[in-house]
């Protein structure tokens, strides 16, 4: 495989002559000087503007606002500047958020927050199910409920004591220290866990690809080549090498687009990542 890198030069703007060193200036130009769109809005009046600075501007000076638009995803802090706004998080927040989503990198203080927003938002899995039908549910208070209303008059005892870390349950605490001792004992060697299963990983990239190859038949790496899609980088690599060795590529680096020529990777690049890109 051949990987081409485009040499920096001058970007010159398509719709007049002035050229610019730097992606993001020709961007700034061209919705400037050649966009009718006002994407940004004031939210207290209906005053629009093409950029952001101008709705600040305006903020201020119509309204008497600051506005802070950084803000924290853990709290309700903002900040005027992203490097603030890095500085509380790693303060206020870094050392006590030790559980990071994989698929949407939302943190949380404890690992049963962590399973609980990974079941309901990321996964079809019903891990909590009726020992007296079929009934699965995907939280173990819907699991009562089910239970307190379709099997009222039956003889049943629903587990109450459930482990803070996985959805294990049992029906007394002494049962549940035992559990945690000899499943959890070493959790922070591996601080990364599966919420669908027992597993735990050092890093997270390796819960992610055990997410996708395990509970989510995932198959995210398709072949620039064929059709043909796996569930790892490496077997996507394995298998071009093995099929396509002897097919010349040439490959963008800003996206996933691939051509078997060098004008048309230049023709890519110049409608793609200048025109389109400007204005989004």
């Amino acid at each position: 495989m051949i990987k081409i890198h485009l040499k920096e030069e001058s970007i010159f703007c398509s719709l007049c002559d002035s050229k610019f060193l730097q992606k993001v200036d020709l961007k700034k130009h061209i919705l400037r000087k050649h966009s009718i769109e006002k994407p940004f809005s004031c939210t207290y009046c209906n005053y629009r503007s093409k950029t952001k600075y101008d709705i600040t501007s305006h903020t201020l000076r119509k309204h008497s606002i600051v506005e802070k638009p950084y803000k924290c995803v853990t709290c309700e802090s903002s900040f005027f500047t992203m490097v603030e706004l890095k500085n509380h998080t790693l303060k206020t927040h870094e050392k006590l958020t030790r559980f990071e989503c994989p698929i949407c990198e939302k943190r949380f203080f404890f690992q049963n927050e962590f399973t609980k927003h990974y079941q309901e938002q990321h996964t079809r899995a019903k891990p909590f199910k009726c020992h007296l039908c079929s009934y699965e549910a995907k939280r173990n208070f819907e699991l009562k409920m089910h239970v307190s209303r379709i099997h009222e008059n039956a003889d049943h005892d629903v587990t109450e004591h459930q482990c803070p870390t996985c959805q294990y349950t049992c029906s007394s605490r002494t049962i549940l220290k035992s559990h945690i001792n000899k499943k959890h004992a070493n959790d922070d060697e591996k601080p990364y866990g599966c919420p669908s299963c027992e597993s735990r990983f050092v890093k997270k990239y390796d819960l992610k690809m055990h997410l996708s190859r395990i509970h989510d038949g995932v198959k995210p790496f398709k072949c620039t080549y064929c059709e043909y899609r796996c569930s790892t980088k490496f077997g996507l690599n394995s298998h071009i090498s093995r099929i396509h060795n002897n097919e010349t590529r040439y490959f963008c680096d800003s996206c996933s687009f691939s051509c078997s020529s060098n004008s048309k990777l230049l023709l890519h690049v110049q409608t793609e990542h200048i025109l389109v890109d400007s204005l989004t």
